[in-house]
């Protein structure tokens, strides 16, 4: 089965400008939405916006109702975060690069309510100031939920000093800690993705790649445990094997990863190999611990770094980005991954090569 993107047609009134190092999450709630804070587009961006693809408005700029308190300076390379059960409808922003501030290491809630006269996400912003130490300012670090309400921040990077350690928040108790760690933990890098493997009460993320400033673009993989009480945390590296007479996944940084809903795999797009953005697509099992490129049927997603990626049930969203030159517009691309099995099968560059094969077969008959 090969991989089909749809390039979402949205209306007119909603769409949105091109932009890059942005930082998304999902909402569950009656209708999931991604929300979309800041990156960069002409600028740093302080922008706020939705996407629900089911009520088929597109994209919708988020405006906090009149007289709300300011929310945080415009900013890239940040996290958002989504937490609580659902129906959810809160974020944690956390860190960046701000506009006129530098290297930041703030803490920020987001509540999005609906306005009950127009129909709109409307948000409101709260400035935190948890307990305990904070990580050190920084960008192009990682922010994943483990145990359904602990965020792990991993690396990342300020002016001078580049990170591989790793910090927790406990949501609901708003405190920062830090926990014993153990085992051996990659290398100092940003850019990279952190996911939850396990589904949503999963206590394990998976970290893929990234950029360190003596490596470049990095290829391996890391797993991290961390205990249900948070006091500690054991880093083990991953080994996912490729197709056999196949190459692993190429070194990469600034790629987009998700998750299935129950964790068993990791989709993973694109990203900056040290020379130019890509566009390829590979499926790791996580259980299995192997990892296979998927064949993708032309018209593919542009090629793009410093994109997100989304699982919304079954479907993959592909949000963003960069194309080596300028921010891509606010176009989305869907993907049917209800069967990821299905799509492994329809192999990488063994497949297309196998469908080349048969087709000949065919000919000569």
């Amino acid at each position: 089965m090969v991989a089909k993107f749809e390039k979402l047609k949205l209306p007119s009134h909603g769409t949105m400008g091109g932009v890059s190092f942005a930082a998304t999450d999902v909402l569950l709630a009656e209708q999931p939405r991604i929300i979309l804070f800041g990156g960069q587009r002409q600028g740093i961006s302080g922008q706020l916006w939705s996407f629900e693809q089911s009520s088929g408005e597109g994209w919708m700029q988020c405006i906090p109702p009149e007289g709300a308190p300011p929310g945080p300076a415009p900013r890239t390379q940040h996290t958002l975060t989504t937490i609580g059960d659902e129906p959810q409808s809160t974020l944690l922003l956390f860190g960046g690069f701000a506009l006129n501030i530098g290297c930041v290491n703030d803490l920020w809630r987001c509540r999005i309510d609906i306005d009950p006269d127009a129909g709109m996400p409307a948000p409101s912003w709260e400035q935190l100031e948890p307990t305990g130490e904070p990580p050190a300012p920084r960008y192009g670090h990682s922010a994943t939920v483990l145990n359904g309400a602990t965020i792990v921040v991993v690396g990342g990077q300020d002016g001078t000093t580049q990170f591989n350690d790793v910090h927790l928040l406990g949501s609901e108790a708003c405190a920062w800690s830090q926990p014993q760690v153990s085992g051996p933990p990659p290398s100092v890098r940003m850019k990279h993705t952190a996911t939850a493997c396990g589904g949503a009460s999963s206590s394990s993320l998976v970290l893929f790649g990234g950029f360190n400033r003596a490596d470049r673009a990095l290829d391996d993989f890391h797993k991290l445990d961390v205990s249900a009480d948070g006091a500690s945390a054991t880093w083990s590296p991953l080994a996912p094997e490729p197709p056999v007479g196949q190459k692993g996944i190429e070194p990469r940084a600034m790629h987009a990863a998700a998750p299935t809903s129950d964790g068993a795999f990791l989709f993973i797009h694109g990203g900056y190999d040290g020379t130019k953005p890509l566009n390829d697509l590979w499926l790791l099992d996580v259980h299995g611990m192997n990892i296979k490129p998927l064949s993708v049927e032309t018209p593919a997603p542009e090629a793009r770094s410093r994109h997100t990626a989304h699982m919304v049930g079954d479907l993959l969203y592909l949000l963003g980005g960069y194309d080596g030159a300028k921010p891509i517009g606010g176009d989305v691309y869907q993907l049917d991954c209800s069967d990821p099995a299905a799509l492994a099968e329809g192999g990488g560059e063994g497949g297309e090569k196998k469908k080349e094969e048969e087709k000949k077969d065919d000919d000569d008959e």
